[in-house]
């Protein structure tokens, strides 16, 4: 059997629909339009009727002619519209199925079940209390009934306790009550009470301590007393070095710093050293005359020149 898709649905809808809509137009016309002349007999009023009820002559053949007969071939196509009543009728069967098996769905049979929670007492896997194991001459249908009931009040408990923050415990009678809890005894107030006494204690001893540390460091100055200059440090700080901590930048000395040192002193056209500036130390492009311009230009360009021939020959060693 082919499965009819569903663009084929809907057109086959939509032409019925269509053919619904003409034939009610037409009822409609003929119901308004006015009656002329006396209706005509169809072939209803035409058709004898039996008298004799055990008559089964060649009127009644062709009565029945064509209806609730044999095939006449076994290969006869079915209809579409068949095949659409078939189809119809399957699914809403696998609907009713799908219902009941939601409703009444069980995921494993009463012996295994049965089977799995005896395993998990023994080896203490699963940790369920002997309350949910079947007893003896208790019927499957009795025992999954108790577990569903036991379940329940579990949730129940679950959800009372959440909502006040506090152990739900089931009395006697079946109903459910906060467990109270218990308030600590004399024994241990005192203990507590006796910790918080030390830990005060040890923070101000901790504190006088500390106090007394930073006294010996005060200097008493006398009244009179002049002082002209501030001490002199002995002994340097920890992990310190002579040379007043760490390296500054410039202070190492490289090569193309000597060789340009040497050169500025040994050429005479070189700029003249004020009483502000140090030897080796440049002044700003735009406070030099063009003609000092283009001789740090040549000196620049010199430099790097020599810096590339001596990394050159550091590349050929």
């Amino acid at each position: 059997m082919s499965k009819i898709s569903n663009t084929q649905r809907r057109k086959k809808n939509k032409k019925f629909e269509h053919f619904r809509k003409k034939l009610r137009e037409t009822q409609l016309n003929a119901k308004k339009a006015p009656r002329i002349g006396k209706p005509q007999k169809s072939k209803k009023h035409k058709k004898l009727k039996a008298v004799d009820p055990f008559y089964h002559g060649e009127r009644k053949d062709k009565l029945f002619k064509g209806i609730n007969q044999k095939p006449q071939s076994l290969e006869q196509e079915v209809p579409k519209k068949a095949l659409e009543v078939l189809e119809l009728m399957k699914e809403t069967k696998k609907m009713k199925k799908k219902k009941k098996k939601a409703k009444h769905q069980v995921s494993m049979k009463p012996e295994e079940f049965r089977k799995t929670v005896n395993n998990s007492n023994n080896d203490n896997n699963l940790g369920i209390s002997n309350a949910l194991k079947q007893q003896p001459g208790e019927t499957d249908r009795r025992f999954l009934h108790r577990l569903n009931e036991e379940s329940k009040k579990a949730m129940l408990m679950a959800k009372l306790a959440d909502k006040w923050d506090a152990d739900v415990v089931e009395t006697e009678d079946g109903e459910f009550k906060i467990k109270k809890e218990k308030k600590p005894s004399e024994k241990k107030k005192r203990r507590a009470a006796e910790k918080r006494e030390e830990k005060r204690q040890k923070r101000d001893e901790k504190f006088i301590d500390d106090y007394q540390e930073f006294k010996t460091f005060e200097d008493h100055v006398e009244f009179g007393e002049v002082v002209h200059a501030p001490p002199s440090l002995s002994s340097l700080p920890r992990k310190a070095n002579k040379d007043n901590g760490a390296r500054k930048p410039g202070s190492k000395s490289l090569i193309l710093k000597d060789i340009l040192i040497s050169n500025k002193l040994s050429n005479n056209n070189s700029e003249r050293t004020t009483g502000k500036r140090k030897v080796g130390q440049s002044l700003k492009r735009k406070l030099i005359s063009p003609a000092q311009q283009v001789i740090l230009d040549k000196e620049r360009d010199r430099v790097i020149d020599v810096y590339r021939q001596m990394k050159e020959a550091k590349l050929k060693k």
